[in-house]
Parts: structure tokens; C-alpha cells; sequence
């Protein structure tokens, strides 16, 4: 394990996924052209220009950020809150992602993922979340409730895109990366 749940090849997708100019759909053509994490990694920018829709300038940053990520201080960051990161590869990562197009290539978990929660809610924060974005969050929580019609809000675990920074407020947590995720996804 790379640090606190948190496995080897979700190490090395976090890599990809702290890299600008990688989202889901580059990392997606990087993982179909190389065929192997470990190749995407290793990549040139010259190698990198042969992905489709990645031209010189974005070869050169994809490569340069890449091996700049700061993936020991995220995962650290992380375990310090009691977040893993897992991957597209990882045994837990939810079925229902990987069945969507251009699934995100990790999610922070904090608390379990059961299989036996076939339908959960995640409530995934942005960057700077309005008065009226954390009053939203937790009306949906109410309003959902734990186990309730078949549905999870998932206070057992959060899920979504983590970064520098966490609060967690009266039971509610947003997770933020200062950088370049500015819209957040939810899933369910």
C-alpha cells in the first residue's frame, strides 16, 4: 500500500490525476495508446503528442507536471484526515463508475465503500462553496438521510476529488484542491 489504504497502482493513477492538463478523458487515451499505467508514466512529451487532442504546449506541461506531482505529500495530507485514494484498478473502486464514460480516474474515500450499497450519494464540494452551496449539502443530507428509500448519503464515506486543503464542519465535510478541479462531480 502506498499510504493508509491507499494501493500502489491508485499511487501512481493520483500521479496522472495531479497533472494538469489530464482529466478523465486524456487520462482515458493515455491509458488506451500506452496500454499500461506504468507506460503513461514513463511517457515523453514527444510520445505524449501522439495522443489525440494533446498538442505540444499540453505534452510539455502534462510531462512536466506529472513528474513535479506532489503525490507523497497528497497521500500524507490524506491519511492525516483519514482518506484513502483509490482508482479505476482498485478492487472497491464503485461498479457504477466504471460503467459511465470517462470515469474519474480517483476517488477520496473517506470511510467504507460497501458492496452492498449498490445506490449512494456523494455530496462533492467545490473550491470556494457559496452559503448557499453548504446549505444545499446539508438539506440533501436531511432531507436523504442514512439508508432511507434505498439510498446512502454516505456518511460512512465521502467520496470525490481531495486536495490541499479539508474542513469539516458540524458533521459536513468539503473537499478542496487548490488548483485546476474547479467543477466537482457527483455519483452515484
Amino acid at each position: 500500500m502506498a499510504n493508509d489504504g491507499t494501493s500502489e497502482i491508485a499511487a501512481k493513477h493520483l500521479r496522472l490525476h495531479l497533472a494538469d492538463g489530464v482529466g478523465p478523458i486524456t487520462f482515458g487515451r493515455m491509458i488506451k495508446y500506452f496500454g499500461h499505467i506504468d507506460r503513461a508514466l514513463g511517457a515523453t512529451a514527444a510520445e505524449l503528442r501522439c495522443l489525440e487532442r494533446v498538442g505540444g504546449r499540453t505534452a510539455e506541461t502534462i510531462a512536466r507536471s506529472r513528474d513535479a506531482a506532489p503525490v507523497e505529500q497528497e497521500l500524507a495530507l490524506a491519511a492525516q484526515h483519514g482518506i484513502r485514494v483509490i482508482c479505476r484498478d482498485d478492487e472497491d473502486y464503485p461498479v457504477g463508475l466504471r460503467h459511465i464514460p470517462d470515469p474519474p480516474i480517483c476517488l477520496y474515500v473517506k470511510g467504507r465503500l460497501l458492496k452492498a450499497d449498490p445506490v449512494a450519494l456523494a455530496v462533492v464540494g467545490s473550491r470556494r462553496a457559496t452559503h448557499y452551496g453548504h446549505e444545499q449539502a446539508r438539506s440533501d443530507r436531511d432531507q436523504t438521510g442514512t439508508d432511507q428509500d434505498g439510498v446512502d448519503y454516505a456518511p460512512r464515506a465521502e467520496v470525490g476529488p481531495l486536495g490541499d486543503r479539508f474542513e469539516y464542519r458540524d458533521g459536513d465535510s468539503q473537499c478542496d484542491r487548490a488548483g485546476d478541479h474547479e467543477k466537482r462531480q457527483s455519483s452515484t
